[in-house]
């Protein structure tokens, strides 16, 4: 994949450049209090940002092209959340499957204005199985 957090706390990725990866653009694991803002993930085989039992998150203002998987994929098992995602672009062309997806114990996850484009599948997927 391209960028990889894990067990972050208090952390900041902003203006990265992430293309032409097999796996995710921008993954987190067991992260807190992270902003992931204004960067460019395309021509990528996985998810374009991946967001797994981490909370306190912010998800804002990213471009995503061409991913293989979810544009944005937030999958929580041991914790319950409280992420934001809002104002990202997700552009799936011919490979992404879905825009947004929600799965696990997702409480008080927050989607808002967001713009999702030519995914294959869902634009919003919310439930315990969501991917």
């Amino acid at each position: 994949g391209g960028i990889k957090l894990w067990y972050t706390n208090n952390g900041t990725l902003i203006n990265n450049n992430c293309s032409t990866v097999p796996g995710s653009g921008i993954g987190s694991d067991y992260c807190k209090n992270i902003t992931v803002s204004d960067n460019l993930i395309e021509d990528i085989g996985g998810h374009g940002i991946y967001v797994s039992d981490s909370t306190n998150n912010t998800v804002k203002h990213n471009q995503i092209r061409n991913q293989g998987k979810t544009g944005i994929y937030v999958n929580l098992v041991s914790v319950e959340g409280n992420n934001t995602l809002y104002n990202n672009t997700i552009n799936g062309w011919t490979n992404g499957e879905k825009g947004i997806s929600l799965g696990g114990s997702c409480r008080e996850c927050r989607v808002l204005n967001n713009t999702l484009i030519n995914n294959t599948e869902n634009g919003i997927s919310i439930g315990s199985l969501a991917d």
